[in-house]
């Protein structure tokens, strides 16, 4: 994910998102459009098209020369809400901010949980995000939906989902310790679980871990991460709080 400072596993999916709601038309011819561009570039071929109507969104795959991997790019077009932060990531094009990937991964988990990818991305969007209230949150992922595609997620979607045996169909990037972060996905799902069915405040964030290790060890936070590549198993974890020191 371009948001965060490092990739964590590796994606074949592109999605654009429209600034304004748009009418189907708009959305297809700009969706051919794009398939005529990327079938004109040097090694690239467009392999199918597909026009979602019920949802006025396009997709289409594409390959590209010394490259076993099928790439979809997908025009979407439920972006009328953008809540809490309106602002975009400042990169070579604009990128969507954190919340608002939140909400996008939050109903993704709700539409397909069969699948790791999006829990995988949920740890670490959570990690860097402020404390967040259950009751606000369903709100503002209705709010962003809703109107746009007719859809309405309840507190029980989510908790149901995070109820699946999800399957680690992702090919986790070149990085320190995979099985250690496969094992904090693990505990993530279920702890994100418990606390969305408790209505308990989200916060998943690193520095409050960090708060509640050093304090289960009767230590201050300083002292706890002197200590921490001998208190805590999870070489991962460790890495990830030392690399960030």
């Amino acid at each position: 994910m371009f948001v965060l400072s490092r990739a964590y596993r590796h994606s074949e999916d592109l999605d654009f998102f429209f600034p304004t709601l748009k009418d189907r038309k708009f959305v297809f011819e700009t969706g051919e459009r794009m398939a005529k561009l990327i079938g004109e570039l040097p090694g690239a071929t467009v392999e199918d098209i597909r026009r979602v109507k019920e949802e006025n969104a396009f997709r289409l795959w594409c390959r590209f020369e010394d490259n076993d991997e099928t790439v979809k790019v997908e025009l979407l077009n439920f972006t009328c809400s953008r809540l809490k932060d309106a602002g975009f990531i400042k990169l070579p094009f604009k990128t969507e901010n954190l919340y608002n990937i939140l909400l996008y991964k939050l109903k993704a988990l709700c539409d397909r949980p069969d699948t790791i990818k999006d829990l995988f991305d949920l740890y670490f969007i959570f990690r860097d995000l402020p404390p967040i209230e259950t009751d606000e949150l369903i709100l503002d992922l209705n709010e962003k939906f809703e109107s746009a595609i007719g859809l309405r997620y309840e507190l029980g979607h989510l908790v149901r989902a995070l109820e699946y045996h999800l399957k680690w169909d992702i090919e986790i990037a070149d990085i320190a310790h995979p099985h250690d972060l496969k094992e904090e996905i693990e505990n993530f799902q279920k702890s994100l679980h418990d606390a969305l069915a408790s209505k308990s405040l989200l916060d998943f964030s690193y520095k409050k871990r960090i708060q509640n290790n050093a304090a289960k060890y009767d230590l201050d936070e300083k002292s706890y991460l002197e200590l921490i590549d001998v208190l805590d198993e999870n070489a991962f974890w460790v890495n990830e709080v030392l690399v960030g020191l």
